[in-house]
């Protein structure tokens, strides 16, 4: 795994700790799947060079695509 993967991999289990220790058992699950909206501007993708935007799947393995033309802008969600 990459440095960048390891830093997406902890942001996300960091957020994914917090939502869980911070809401009733039962309603957990819900929020989590509400409340994590897109990546922060700070989370780094893959660069595309044929097209020069950044792509990021997130959360990782959820399908969800978020892509941006540069490093400090902030991550729009892709949609088919």
């Amino acid at each position: 795994m990459d440095t960048d993967a390891r830093t997406e991999y902890m942001s996300q289990d960091v957020l994914m700790r917090t939502l869980d220790t911070d809401l009733q058992p039962q309603n957990a699950v819900n929020a989590v799947q509400t409340d994590i909206g897109r990546p922060s501007k700070e989370m780094k993708g893959n660069l595309n060079e044929s097209d020069g935007h950044e792509y990021l799947e997130y959360p990782t393995g959820s399908g969800a695509w978020y892509y941006r033309r540069s490093s400090n802008a902030e991550w729009k969600q892709w949609v088919q």
